[in-house]
């Protein structure tokens, strides 16, 4: 009799350690997708700022760019379309170059040393 005891005791403590593991591992898996679902909105708002930051850097860029065509256009009065969309395309550094040298140069061939 005492051997069934034993043996019901040994399948319950057992039975009891299946629930436990179970339980731990329910809340080790709640916790980890916790921290997933953090880490997603957290890489999610850390893309919008570098979003926005990416977009008022290229529409600075771009309205440079076009202030800076407009000034050669009145200087330069006929610029071809390839150089102007070359001018569009250019980096910030370059556009702000040319931006800057603006009254030196004195034709196409002179901005085209820009491009």
């Amino acid at each position: 009799m005492e051997s069934v005891y034993n043996f019901t005791l040994f399948l319950l403590k057992k039975k009891l350690l299946y629930v436990l593991i179970d339980c731990t591992c329910g809340d080790e898996k709640s916790r980890l997708q916790g921290a997933r679902d953090e880490g997603r909105e957290e890489g999610r708002k850390e893309g919008k700022i570098e979003g926005k930051k990416e977009g008022i850097k290229q529409g600075a860029k771009d309205a440079l760019a076009k202030s800076t065509i407009k000034l050669l256009r009145k200087k330069l009065k006929d610029i071809p379309e390839n150089i102007l969309e070359s001018i569009l395309n250019l980096s910030l550094e370059k556009i702000e170059k040319i931006n800057g040298d603006v009254f030196d140069i004195e034709s196409v061939e002179d901005l085209k040393k820009y491009l």
